[in-house]
């Protein structure tokens, strides 16, 4: 009786790895795509547990925020061209005391001198920084901390987030090669109430509720700013991909 030995032609073999090759072009750039979201999300949690840690150090050692006295951004005064003057003294406050409790350093200014700004909110041009330039941290991971404006006294100690009222802000950004900053991508936002870090977008938030600014493909400067709290509850960013989340 005769045995057959069957095998693959050099046709068929080309032809099958062919079209794996087609099959792993089409996912893999997913998978990759979804493994850096997930080590996105892991970076955030890290940082923020580690800012809350700080930030619970510093109250305990100078009193719940309210009672640092720091003088809000905004002031009334105008310079020489009508311009509307930012005291940066609040912040710098905010700033170092936070450092106290971190494992990093203080960026002092200039230091963002070739970041790309995307669908960020910049300064108004009515506006001017002049009494003490603007501070910010870097962490020993490379995650930059940005202190934003101190919006006075009253409105930390209500610290009443359905009512707007706060302290200040934190950005935490995760500073990619081409430097560009990209709100709900490799950038998030917390506000800093007197006792606390609430992360942007949670559903009391009336500032930037995520349905209304966790949207990425609007072009608009609110874009991105409400996909926090997701992130850290949700541990994805399916915002990239899917509309109509909540």
């Amino acid at each position: 009786m005769k045995k057959f030995n069957f095998a693959f032609t050099l046709a068929e073999v080309l032809i099958t790895l062919g079209i794996i090759g087609v099959v792993v072009a089409m996912t893999l750039p997913s998978v990759v795509g979804r493994y850096k979201e997930k080590e996105t999300a892991s970076k955030l949690k890290k940082v923020y547990s580690t800012i809350s840690q700080a930030m619970n150090l510093a109250i305990n050692e100078y009193g719940t925020i309210d009672k640092w006295d720091l003088p809000p951004t905004l002031t009334s005064d105008k310079n020489e061209n009508g311009q509307t003057i930012l005291d940066q003294t609040g912040q710098n406050i905010l700033t170092e005391r936070f450092l106290q409790y971190l494992n990093g350093d203080l960026l002092k200014a200039g230091w963002d001198e070739g970041v790309v700004l995307t669908n960020m909110q910049r300064v108004p041009l009515e506006m001017i920084y002049d009494k003490g330039e603007p501070r910010s941290i870097q962490l020993h991971d490379g995650t930059i901390l940005i202190m934003g404006q101190i919006y006075g006294n009253d409105s930390c100690a209500r610290s009443d987030i359905t009512k707007g009222d706060l302290c200040s802000t934190i950005v935490v950004w995760f500073p990619p090669k081409n430097r560009q900053r990209n709100e709900g991508i490799n950038q998030f936002n917390f506000y800093v109430m007197k006792d606390r870090l609430i992360p942007w977008g949670v559903p009391t938030d009336q500032n930037n509720p995520f349905e209304r600014n966790c949207k990425i493909s609007t072009n608009n400067r609110q874009s991105g700013r409400g996909c926090t709290a997701w992130v850290l509850e949700k541990e994805n960013m399916s915002y990239l991909r899917c509309k109509d989340l909540s």
